[in-house]
């Protein structure tokens, strides 16, 4: 409860070192220990603390292994590709747990596994192999249309930016503006400024400075 009050402050900081007492003081049940292990690697990197949110997110795939939960995996992949993404660490195995985690998935759609799509396809594009990433971030965007899931559809829509090796800037700025409109109507603050930000940089490479 004092994690979760530091969060809602936006406390970060302050609502990792609540998780790691949490810790200390013991919890038993590996399930409660894999979402808490969750909570602490989105504490982590939104404190900036990239390396401690990697962490935490391997453990939280351990142990979703351990108790055979394929969405605390999935949860945990999306987090990793995350954690690993914002200080350019591209290179720590996020294709190969965010593949693990599809493939653990029911083949349904839903909002869980748009979201594994989207990071897939971000960690691909951040790889360079941007062919294999343009039919994944297609599929997750399908989807997340398919099923009316807005705020999938908003995070995928933003990270469109890493499109631009296999996409015209002018697409990739459409992208944007799609998923920045999207978020405003929706109320979600943080990828709406994420996508006014990642559209800076292609409406910049076309020239279109009054943009």
């Amino acid at each position: 409860l004092a994690a979760e009050a530091a969060r809602d402050a936006l406390d970060f900081d302050e609502a990792a070192a609540r998780l790691v007492t949490a810790f200390d003081l013991g919890i038993d049940d590996e399930l409660r220990q894999t979402e808490v292990r969750l909570e602490l690697g989105a504490a982590w990197v939104r404190a900036g603390e990239s390396l401690e949110s990697i962490r935490a997110y391997q453990q939280a795939a351990e142990l979703a292994r351990r108790v055979d939960d394929g969405e605390l995996l999935a949860r945990a992949a999306v987090g990793f590709e995350e954690a690993c993404w914002r200080p350019g660490m591209l290179d720590q195995g996020a294709v190969d747990l965010l593949d693990e985690a599809a493939a653990t998935l029911p083949g349904d759609d839903s909002p869980l596994r748009v979201r594994v799509l989207a990071g897939l396809a971000r960690a691909l594009a951040a790889q360079g192999d941007h062919a294999k990433a343009s039919v994944v971030r297609a599929n997750a965007i399908e989807m997340a249309r398919r099923i009316d899931d807005r705020e999938g559809l908003a995070t995928v829509l933003m990270q469109a930016y890493w499109a631009r090796g296999s996409t015209p800037l002018e697409e990739v700025i459409e992208t944007l503006t799609e998923s920045r409109d999207l978020a405003a109507e929706m109320g979600d603050i943080e990828t709406q400024a994420q996508a006014m930000e990642w559209r800076i940089l292609p409406l910049v490479a076309i020239g279109n400075v009054d943009a």
